[in-house]
This record gives structure tokens, sequence and C-alpha cells, in this order.
């Protein structure tokens, strides 16, 4: 028996169970577990999956029959064939998951039975898993894989008993306002083995609905030696659960589980119910020999374990130069190397787990690739670097009552109005920077030609993952008629950069913003800074996040775009946002970063003044030298490629001479190139 295999002989899942089996006893839902629910609302369970019954625990959607259009025999909201909900489901106990819980990253649920049951799982036909969107027709099967991928590997079969037209699978539908009208359907699913208790996850697509969960009884079987033996999920990451169920004859007087010559009649219940769960390291074939007064019967089950479990980066927003540790867990027979480093083996220990240290100057993506036997996976971190330049002030622009980024002015977030609120400027809106100092921000639908357009739209899309940045994109102001102007009055004298995020999380907006300033120096001139608001291939993953769910530091980084200023202390610095010119003119605007600009000083022009190399043997030594500050020290880094660095000295001493040199010593001939790097401290 493989891993996808059905409830064998004792019943047939494309007709459902066989006459001779009869129901088990009444069952409930004991408890529903959750993991990152966040602030959405609990799951319920309901007594009774039938019509008109409530879908999910913060919606008023109601499980409803599916209609078929009678000449197409394809799913229709206002068709005339109707579909009775599926015989096994109907009066059983299910769950209620939150809908808003679909967008939750790394949601799952534990859900337990009071006995063995028969779990069927629901998933939005609208969802297309591979490519995270939610977009495609209603009228078809889902499409798994993608952030639907726990289905796959969970070895969830598809139910076909033969009820829909045409030799469909089966569905049920949804009625999303309680108004007696369809507007959705749900494929079913059925998990292959009778179990009390299995995990389930979010759809990961926001905007279409979360799934649904019904526990029917099991069927009660005395003949066979093993009903079913499974391995679930027959696809796993390294080191997660893998749990071996099986449904064994209650009579059994014997049952042994191998590798490992396990007795394993005392975790098998009175109704031959058992599970013995592994957390493998590497693919694997298991048996189970199962001994009944009137019989002997063996049945295998396998599973695959991927080559990558994890890759992790300790941070991932941070200053240029930081030490930053990219930790990662494999197989440990996999081949695993990152992208501008090479191959990482020999930082992978025995078990499967390795780190590295880097020191990341600008924005650097890492891809990590794992492959064992024919299997491959990739995993990729960006780390964003914080650009230059004290805080000034990070105005958070959105819908009133959103939630600020971390050191917003005035710990809030500044708006016209909630979520909704169309057509309405800014007025001037008074504002204390980091260092305590007043100035005001005013927003408007002016352009640089003095004229008005369109009007400005407030709007706040839901809460982000709350990682840096992330905040400042939940939330926006936007022109439609693609016009922003921005007035701030009171900046101090001096030089700033001001980072414009120009991003709608849920929507592709222009992708040529023209920016123009009035400052000390100009007015209403082209500062040849471009914004972006575009994703291409929105909402997939390809683009936008879609969904404020689904925003991350690197994304949000990507829309912003750093405009330099002068101020003189009295005239106002204003910024017009223009898309105009355009496509795609609608212009969003969700923060402005002001930053003083760094000023020139003698650390600015510090740099390594010499560097000579000196062959010895088969090594050699190279001597750097930099000019030395009475009392200083310095960093002194090396790196093969200008990514990953490695500290030679963390603490090297200024020399008393105007020059300090440092010696690196016995470098092996075969190292093609070497890149330094000295910090000074």
């Amino acid at each position: 028996m493989n891993t996808t295999s059905t409830l064998k002989k004792a019943a047939i899942i494309t007709v459902g169970f066989v006459s001779a089996i009869v129901p088990g006893f009444a069952l409930s839902i004991t408890s529903v577990v959750e993991t990152g629910l966040g602030a959405d609302a609990p799951a319920v369970v309901g007594e009774s999956f039938v019509e008109d019954s409530l879908t999910f625990s913060d919606r008023t959607h109601q499980h409803n029959s599916p209609a078929f259009n009678s000449t197409t025999g394809l799913l229709s909201t206002t068709g005339d064939l109707i579909v009775d909900l599926p015989a096994y489901l109907a009066g059983n106990p299910y769950v209620r998951f939150a809908n808003n819980a679909r967008e939750q990253t790394g949601y799952s649920a534990v859900v337990t039975a009071d006995q063995a049951v028969v779990f069927y799982l629901l998933v939005d036909n609208r969802l297309n898993g591979p490519a995270s969107v939610g977009t495609k027709t209603n009228t078809t099967d889902p499409i798994l894989g993608g952030p639907l991928q726990w289905v796959l590997d969970g070895g969830w079969v598809r139910v076909n008993t033969g009820i829909s037209p045409n030799g469909q699978g089966d569905f049920t539908g949804v009625d999303e306002s309680g108004d007696g009208s369809l507007n959705q359907f749900y494929s079913v699913y059925r998990l292959p083995v009778i179990a009390a208790q299995v995990t389930v996850k979010n759809n990961g697509i926001g905007g279409q609905n979360m799934i649904s969960l019904v526990a029917a009884p099991a069927p009660v079987v005395v003949a066979e030696p093993i009903v079913s033996f499974s391995a679930l999920p027959s696809i796993s990451a390294p080191g997660d659960t893998v749990n071996l169920s099986w449904f064994i004859a209650s009579n059994a007087t014997s049952a042994v589980l191998n590798p490992g010559n396990i007795n394993v009649l005392p975790s098998t219940s009175a109704q031959g119910v058992g599970s013995h769960p592994l957390k493998p390291l590497a693919d694997a074939t298991y048996t189970l020999k199962v001994v009944t007064p009137t019989a002997m019967e063996t049945e295998s089950a396998s599973f695959v374990v991927k080559p990558l479990a994890s890759f992790t980066a300790s941070i991932t927003y941070a200053d240029a130069g930081s030490p930053i540790t990219l930790s990662w867990f494999v197989r440990p027979d996999a081949a695993v190397s990152i992208s501008g480093i090479g191959s990482v083996k020999d930082k992978t220990d025995a078990t499967g787990h390795g780190s590295l240290i880097v020191n990341p100057q600008l924005r650097t993506t890492y891809l990590l690739t794992a492959e064992a036997g024919d299997k491959k996976d990739e995993s990729e971190i960006t780390v964003v670097i914080k650009p230059p330049g004290e805080t000034f002030a990070l105005i958070d622009l959105g819908g009133t009552g959103g939630r600020p980024e971390a050191g917003a002015a005035d710990d809030r977030e500044v708006g016209a109005g909630g979520d909704g609120t169309n057509g309405t400027d800014l007025a001037l809106t008074e504002l204390k920077a980091a260092d305590g100092t007043p100035f005001s921000i005013t927003i408007d639908n002016m352009d640089r030609m003095g004229g008005a357009v369109g009007g400005l739209d407030w709007r706040d899309r839901g809460d982000g993952p709350g990682s840096p940045l992330t905040k400042l994109a939940e939330d926006h102001v936007k022109n439609n008629q693609g016009s922003i102007r921005v007035t701030l009055a009171g900046l101090p004298a001096g030089s700033y950069n001001i980072t414009a995020y120009t991003l709608d999380v849920a929507n592709s907006q222009s992708e040529q913003i023209l920016i123009f300033a009035t400052d000390a120096l100009r007015t209403a001139e082209d500062t040849g800074v471009v914004a972006d608001a575009s994703y291409p291939g929105h909402p997939a993953n390809t683009g936008a996040p879609g969904t404020s769910a689904r925003l991350t530091t690197a994304f949000v980084d990507s829309k912003g775009f750093i405009i330099p200023v002068r101020s003189n202390g009295v005239k106002d610095v204003i910024l017009y946002f223009d898309g105009t010119t355009a496509t795609d003119i609608e212009v969003p605007l969700a923060a402005l970063w002001i930053r003083k600009a760094m000023p020139a000083s003698p650390a600015a022009s510090f740099a390594i003044t010499s560097i000579s190399r000196t062959v010895i043997g088969n090594s050699a030594n190279v001597t750097l030298g930099f000019p030395s500050t009475a009392g200083a020290s310095y960093r002194i880094q090396t790196s093969p490629n200008l990514i990953s660095w490695t500290t030679l000295s963390d603490n090297y001493p200024a020399s008393a001479t105007p020059l300090t040199s440092y010696l690196d010593a016995a470098i092996p001939l075969s190292e093609p190139r070497r890149y330094y790097q000295v910090i000074r401290k």
C-alpha cells in the first residue's frame, strides 16, 4: 500500500462505503487548537453540517448545496440543477474557522475528535496555489500547491462519489450573504486514513474563502487485519513530524512495525486505530504486520523527506556591515550552497544544521539551494540595509486609527480620516521630530502648476506582519487622478534625504511617478527621482504581496525612493508626486522618512591607501596601509566575493605614525581573489 491509499476493502472512495460496513458511534469534535491566529476570531465547532449552516466564525456565510447548469454540466451560481449536500457530510460536526485566518502567516489548527473519524476538507474552487492568487474560475477544482502544498503533502484525496454531472468530483456551495443565493463553491477532499486528530492550515491567499473541515463517523470493520496503513504527510521537511497511522482489526493479536520491530498494539485503540510519530531526516519505507485469530497481513507505507527544512537570517533589516547570521536546516545527506558564497557543506553539521556570518554592505538576496538525490529545494532571504543618516521624522500616512510604524512621528498614523474617507485633504498638522523639533505637514491634491487635480482618498488595508517597514505600507493616501502635493513647514536649515514609500499593497498603480521639489534651491523643479507603485504580475508573487498579511520588509523597501532636499529654515519644502504621464496615473503614498543628510567629515574620506602582495613559497602575504587616528581601533575584514565577510581583527590598534599597516599572512595561492575593508571604530 502506498501513501495515497484509500480505505482498503472496507470502503471505496468513488462510490462511498460498501453496504457491509456499518457506521460508528455518534462523535464530537472535542478541540480546535489554533496557532498563528493573531487577533482574528477563534474557530467554533458546529454541531451539524447541514443546509444553511454557518460557514465561518466571523462571517454570515452559509453552507449550501451546489448548483449546476443542466446544459453544460458546469457549476453555476444560477444553475437549475441542484445536487444535495454529500450524504457523508450531512449532519456531522464541523469546524467554523475565521475567514480572516486565510491571510495569517504561519496559521495552523490541530482538530481533535473523541474517536477515530473520516476527515473531509473543503477548499475554495477559486484558489490557484502555485500562483498564490484566488482569481481562477469557481467552476473547477482549485489548483493545489504553493500556499496549498500542505493539502498535497498531507495526502488529501479528491472525493468523487458520482453525484456531480460529467464525472466531476463532489462539491458544496457557499452563500456569502445568507440571502439564499449561491456565490462560490468548494471541492471536497478526504484524509486517506481513519484518525482522531488532523492538522490543517489556511489557504494563504487573501480575499477568498477559508477552508472548512467536517468529521464523519468511521466505518466499523471486523474482517480484515489491515484496513489502512499510511504515512501522513507523505512529503515532509527534515525534522517535521510524520505519523504512521493505521486502522486494523479490533481483534488483532499482534501488530508489529518495522524497521525497529515495534509492538504497536499498546498504542492502538479498541477500535483498531493508532499512530506512531517520527521525525525523519531521510526517505523511508515502513511495514506493518498484523495477526488476527484467523488471518495475517502485511502492508507498507513510504514517505519522502524534502532536502530543505528552513533558511533564516538573524536580522533582515540592518546597518551596512552589520554581522548577520544565516542559519539553515537541511537533510544531512544534502549538498547545500548559497548564491555568491558557494558550497556551505563544510559549515553544516551531521544533523543538517548550519550557519554562516555575513556582513552585507548593500541590500543582498541570499539564495540557498539544497539537493538530495533527485530532489532540489531553494529558499531565499533578502537583507535590507538601512539608509544612512540620522532620522529627523518618520511620517506614517493613511487612514487614521491604523497601526503606526515603530518610531513614527507622534506615534500615530497621520491622515485626514479613517479608512474610506474620500476627497479630503490633510489640513496643516503639527508634528514633533525625533529630537522634539516642531514642524508641520499638509497634503492636498494640487499639482505643480497650481491646479487642483482629483481628490485624496485615505485607506487602511488591514494588518501586516509587523516586521520592519511593513506597518508603513498597511495604509496610504492616494489620488486616482495622479497628483499629490506634500508641504513640510518648519524643517530646520540643512540637507535632508526624504524616502517616499509609494505603494498600495492591494493594487498595482502608477508605474512612473515623477517627483518635483520646492526647497531652498529650487521651485517645482524635477528632482530626477522617479517612483514606481506598480507590481508586475499583481497580485501573484511575481509582484505585489496582494494583502497586508503578505508584506515583507524587502518588498516595502523596494518601493522606497530617496529625494534629496535642502531647507533654509524659512521656506517650506514642497514635494509634488505626479503620475499623470504614466499609463496608470493612480498615485499612492504610504510614508515619508526624513533623514538628515550625513555631513562630509574626515571619516568620510577614510580609505585604504596602499596594498601590496608578496609570494612566499606556496602562499602569499598581503600588507594593507591606511591613515592612523590616535586612539582609534579598526575592524579589518576580508571577503572572496564582496558578500560574505570574515573578520581578521576586530580591534586592531592605530599606529602612532600617520600610517597604520596590517599584515594578512599565509594566503593560499589557490585562492583566486580576496577583497578587504577596514572600518574605523
